[in-house]
């Protein structure tokens, strides 16, 4: 294969190839077979550029044109094109890797998995931890997401900050107030739990360490004024991130993004990957392995086999396996994805009973739930499969997002909740007796007694205090003395008094509280303005004077002897 490289440098081809093929070895891990038509195409390997969190390695990468009115190749510089991305024009080539490597260029194999994470026993991939992802498990899980596979969701409230593992909420240094609960950081300039000391003037962000107050340096930049930079070792700010690059491969490490400048004959994330040997400057991947792409619909090492394929992309140009279209399985790709699955390979789970084969979109959704992928519940007044039904309750009250049955509001009951409580009955359906007393209203949602004017307590059970009427017995009676009405604060004035506020005496021939009692008085008598008793004149008696009394013989032998008298004189 490599002497294919070097015949093609040289303008001559593989005898051993079709006369209309180029057979080159580019080391991504795949066999590689390029067409040489008639009209000028260019090709380059289909590898995708790799998750890594030092973000793309970027630079002078070459891609291999080929010409058919040419006998020889010419290598073109691509500036700033990440490794591996595909022209536009290769839409009808794919890529794989060899077995025990992986990742978008090829490039990893198990020994590069991170944080403790293991490999697959297929060895195509990492299984990561609890609280990592990534390809090599070398990212925590985004804020807001822990455990396996980042699938937990965290429940943190306001600043707290989420533990990627365990999902155990806390709050970072600096970031309690004085009732221990978290806050945002401190103002810019300041520090400390209570962010009352000052930053150092010196730091160029204006930003220091929450708790310690030392100066937060831009990426790059350490030291306490932030003057130092970041040695080959280390990057990010406050130098505080390791380089990951191998030094011998590496001439430097960006001190801003932990990028690895690899040296002449070197690439990779890490600078681990050897170029080819015969072009040591310019070189594709290599990992010592051959590179063929077929024409679509073609696959062996001479690209002379067809796919046997029904619903795919194409097949792998090395063994023929048909790599389907999302949706279908098998090794034609031409069954179906079982129901309950979905998506490449058939290998998603659908979070419905049913979805899409292809995409995994819910296609009925179980009641109460709606949405692509049936998480939402309904809302707004909704409920049933994939909530197409609309609740017909009153009176504001919701219904159940399953079934529609309406959950009524406290103080109303029926089907719909359509009525309001009957008098003496209260709460949740109208199931609770009321205890109020003395004609005492129950509020239908709560039960709460409402008075009538004059009667206060829990249970209306007590009669206003002297000296107070009305609602609640919060008004104030203003007779002086004397008590008022409860209910109309009327004063209520004792015998022998009247007037609004019991300030006047009876007028004559009236008695009683208020001077409510006519006198029954008669020929002249007077009676007591408060008992009403009637002072008769003689000779009348009795309770109302009417009963006329006679002299007796004595008094009137007396009577006689004093009118002789006085004729006499």
């Amino acid at each position: 294969m490599a002497a294919a490289i070097r015949n093609a440098r040289k303008g001559t081809q593989d005898p051993s190839a079709p006369a209309s093929k180029v057979i080159v070895s580019s080391g991504t891990g795949k066999l590689a077979k390029i067409s040489t038509n008639a009209r000028k195409t260019t090709r380059k390997c289909d590898v995708k550029e790799d998750d890594s969190d030092f973000g793309p390695v970027r630079g002078d990468l070459p891609e291999i044109e080929y010409a058919a009115n040419r006998e020889k190749m010419i290598r073109k510089k691509l500036h700033g094109t990440p490794l591996g991305d595909a022209s536009p024009r290769d839409k009808d080539s794919k890529a794989s890797c060899r077995p025990g490597f992986f990742g978008g260029r090829c490039s990893y194999t198990c020994s590069d998995c991170k944080n403790r994470g293991v490999c697959k026993p297929d060895k195509s991939g990492c299984i990561c931890k609890a609280g990592y992802t990534g390809v090599l498990c070398h990212l925590t899980c985004p804020q807001g997401r822990f455990g396996k596979d980042c699938k937990g969701r965290c429940r943190c409230q306001g600043e707290e900050v989420c533990d990627h593992v365990t999902g155990t909420c806390y709050c970072p240094y600096g970031s309690k107030d004085s009732a221990d609960r978290c806050r945002k950081g401190c103002p810019k300039g300041t520090y400390g739990l209570e962010c009352n000391l000052k930053c150092p003037k010196s730091c160029p962000t204006g930003y220091c360490h929450g708790l310690h107050g030392f100066c937060l340096c831009p990426p790059g930049r350490t030291g306490k004024k932030c003057t130092k930079k970041c040695s080959s070792l280390h990057y990010g700010s406050n130098c505080q991130r390791k380089c990951r690059c191998l030094w011998n491969n590496t001439k430097s490490c960006h001190p801003q993004t932990g990028v690895c400048q690899c040296k002449t004959g070197w690439l990779g994330e890490y600078c681990q990957i050897p170029c080819s040997m015969d072009n040591p400057k310019d070189c594709m991947l290599q990992d010592g392995v051959s590179v063929i792409v077929c024409d679509e619909g073609f696959y062996g090492r001479h690209c002379d086999k067809p796919c046997d394929c029904v619903n795919a992309v194409s097949c792998d140009p090395l063994s023929g396996q048909c790599q389907c279209f999302p949706g279908w399985k098998g090794r034609r790709c031409d069954a179906g994805c079982e129901e309950g699955t979905f998506g490449e390979g058939c290998e998603g789970r659908c979070p419905c009973p049913k979805c899409d084969p292809v995409t995994g979109t819910c296609l009925v959704c179980p009641p109460g739930r709606r949405g692509t992928h049936c998480r939402e519940s309904c809302t707004g007044g909704r409920f049933g499969p994939n909530c197409k039904h609309r609740c017909k309750c009153q009176n504001n009250a919701p219904c159940h997002p399953r079934n529609g049955t309406c959950i009524c509001q406290k103080g109303f009951t029926g089907a719909r909740c359509e009525h309001t409580c009957p008098s003496g009955w209260f709460g949740e359906r109208c199931s609770s007796h009321c205890n109020c007393l003395n004609e005492g209203r129950c509020a239908p949602d709560t039960g709460k007694c409402k008075c009538p004017a004059g009667f206060a307590g829990k249970y209306c059970e007590q009669a206003c205090p002297l000296g107070s009427f009305g609602m609640h017995c919060s008004e104030r009676c203003e007779c002086g003395n004397h008590p008022c009405h409860p209910i109309t604060g009327r004063c209520l004035c004792p015998p022998g008094l009247t007037g609004q506020k019991c300030h006047l005496n009876c007028p004559p021939k009236r008695h009683g509280p208020n001077c409510a009692f006519r006198c029954k008085c008669r020929h002249g008598a007077t009676c007591d303005p408060f008992s009403g008793r009637c002072s008769c004149p003689a000779p009348w008696t009795g309770a109302a004077c009417t009963v006329e009394s006679k002299p007796s013989q004595c008094l009137a032998y007396r009577y006689a002897i004093i009118k002789y008298s006085i004729r006499k004189s």
